[in-house]
């Protein structure tokens, strides 16, 4: 018994080891739009072609806008899945305009602010485009020529802008990839330095603080900016007054990494024909989605348990759908999640877009079982007997079997429990339980019965008496219930209750309560309709000890009483 709670120990802790890595979600990647090659069709899901699909943005309506950069356009996917060019054509340019007549050059990153205009990266037209709801397009901030300046917005300056969120102000942040700066543009058309300005890896505030390649930008509910420092291999955060550290760096220090497919970050690519690196997506929780697109994997990082996994994909580039791990994309380099929970990879490489549904399982709740083993006392075999197990707060009462080896294990509920475990040819047992809520997930509840036959003496279970008394407590009833009827199915069986005591007092006085204790079970077996031929009783006091009198433990065990059949 012993060993069995050594191992349910063991087991326990093996669990609670591995529950530290365990997420309860299950990631299904699919298609949504793009059929796996270069082109450029409209059309519903796989039936429409893109080119190079970079940056992701959902309005409230659950409308998914792709900027198109191979094919130099913005795209528009209905909840439906129908595309359609949206602003823009497959020509690239620099004008502004209605929708269908504006030009773009490779546009890259972009939000949707809360009247639902589009902001636009214009990557190699090096500004930010304005698209509004009903259609036109504008010059936001930028010249249209690369380059490093602050100011109105008409005369600002940027380089190869990749990526921009807006805050709960209207003020819009864009990621200046190469001008390794995180600029600001007020509703006012004020652009400034938020963060950075010269190419590094330094922690700090404004111009102090260093960036190397910010690719991509999320925005949490509190205000603060993540950023994919592509040639740091690393996500920072600013916060709202400017400050930026190292959120996650290359080598996942103070993360675990429970998945252990790629254990690292990679980002190393840059520039248009590689995909610029990655994405990142933070939702309301606080917990970050990564699209590590040279590790051609998405990453969750649950940023409470500081455990980073891999949500989609192995490593290995390819266009496949599945689960989790079964899945694979080539270069995944921008996320999106819209209203109805669904995440969004643009799969730069793949020229699609993929869809990630999550699942979040509910924390399965802790099991309880009792299990156990039945023997025969005489020689320690298992043996096949039944269990009436009482559920005392409902009465309730349910039955179980043993094995023909003599085990069980099932499912049980917390509370307390009088277990009776009979067989036929055997005296029967019962015995008092607790299942604690806060205990082991698995309780022992070992039995030796003794089989019938003359001589043969067993201690059936638990009958206690009031402190230097006769009178047994309530409890005790249910298992003399049950002997008495046992006895009264087996009238040619007789036996002889004794009674023992521990060291107690003298033992003058230890034989009369032992003989006292005895003989009221014996009266008690009667009343409940035992022949009284079938019975008779003696009382040894402390004379035939089984366990140790020194300890509190040994003197409990050295009260009982005991049953011995004298006739069969």
């Amino acid at each position: 018994m012993q060993n069995q709670k050594l191992m349910n120990k063991l087991f326990l802790l093996l669990f609670c080891h591995l529950s530290l890595f365990s997420f309860a979600q299950r990631a299904i990647v699919s298609y949504y739009v793009g059929g796996g090659i270069r082109g450029f069709k409209n059309g519903v899901g796989k039936y429409a072609l893109l080119n190079q699909p970079n940056g992701l943005a959902v309005d409230s309506k659950g409308n998914l806008y792709i900027a198109d950069q191979g094919n130099h356009c913005i795209r528009k996917v209905t909840p439906d899945g129908e595309v359609s060019v949206y602003a823009g054509s497959r020509a690239s340019g620099f004008k502004d305009g209605p929708a269908q007549e504006a030009r773009f050059n490779g546009p890259c990153g972009m939000t949707v602010d809360p009247s639902g205009n589009l902001f636009v990266c214009d990557y190699y037209n090096h500004c930010i485009r304005k698209i509004t709801p009903d259609g036109q397009v504008s010059t936001y901030a930028g010249l249209g020529i690369e380059g490093y300046k602050d100011g109105k917005a008409d005369q600002a300056m940027f380089r190869y802008p990749l990526a921009v969120v807006s805050d709960k102000q209207g003020n819009l942040y864009v990621g200046d990839f190469e001008n390794h700066a995180i600029r600001k543009i007020t509703p006012e058309g004020q652009v400034s330095t938020f963060v950075g300005g010269r190419k590094g890896y330094k922690d700090g505030t404004g111009e102090y603080a260093q960036i190397a390649g910010p690719a991509s930008l999320s925005i949490d509910k509190n205000g603060n900016i993540f950023i994919v420092d592509v040639y740091n291999s690393a996500i920072r955060k600013i916060t709202p007054s400017g400050y930026i550290t190292t959120v996650l760096s290359k080598d996942l220090k103070g993360f675990v990494d429970s998945t252990i497919v790629i254990g690292r970050l990679s980002f190393q690519s840059s520039g248009l024909s590689s995909g610029n690196g990655g994405g990142i997506l933070v939702d309301n929780d606080g917990d970050l989605y990564i699209a590590d697109g040279p590790g051609n994997v998405v990453l969750f990082v649950n940023m409470s348990t500081k455990v980073v996994k891999v949500l989609a994909g192995n490593g290995n580039p390819g266009l496949i759908d599945g689960e989790g791990l079964k899945a694979r994309f080539n270069n995944p380099i921008e996320l999106a999640k819209d209203p109805r929970g669904f995440i969004y990879v643009a799969d730069f490489n793949n020229h699609a877009i993929r869809k990630i549904e999550i699942t979040k399982e509910k924390p399965k709740e802790k099991q309880f079982f009792l299990a156990g083993m039945i023997t025969d006392i005489a020689n320690n075999k298992g043996i096949e007997a039944d269990l009436e197990i009482k559920d005392l707060s409902t009465q309730k009462i349910i039955k179980w079997k043993t094995n023909f080896e003599g085990r069980y294990k099932n499912i049980i509920q917390p509370g307390t429990y009088k277990v009776y475990v009979y067989k036929e040819g055997y005296l029967p047992f019962e015995k008092e339980i607790k299942i604690e809520k806060e205990g082991e997930e698995v309780v022992i509840f070992n039995a030796e019965l003794t089989k019938i036959s003359v001589g043969a003496k067993a201690v059936l279970g638990n009958i206690n008496f009031k402190p230097s008394s006769a009178e047994f407590d309530e409890s005790a009833k249910s298992l003399l219930d049950k002997i008495a009827d046992f006895l009264i199915n087996h009238p040619n069986i007789k036996v002889q209750v004794n009674g023992h005591t521990d060291i107690g007092k003298d033992q003058d006085y230890n034989i009369r309560l032992s003989t006292q204790r005895a003989m009221a079970v014996v009266n008690y077996l009667k009343a409940k309709g035992v022949n009284g031929n079938q019975l008779s009783f003696k009382g040894f006091g402390n004379a035939k000890p089984i366990a140790d009198n020194n300890t509190v433990e040994g003197r409990a065990l050295n009260r009982r009483i005991e049953f011995e059949i004298i006739s069969e």
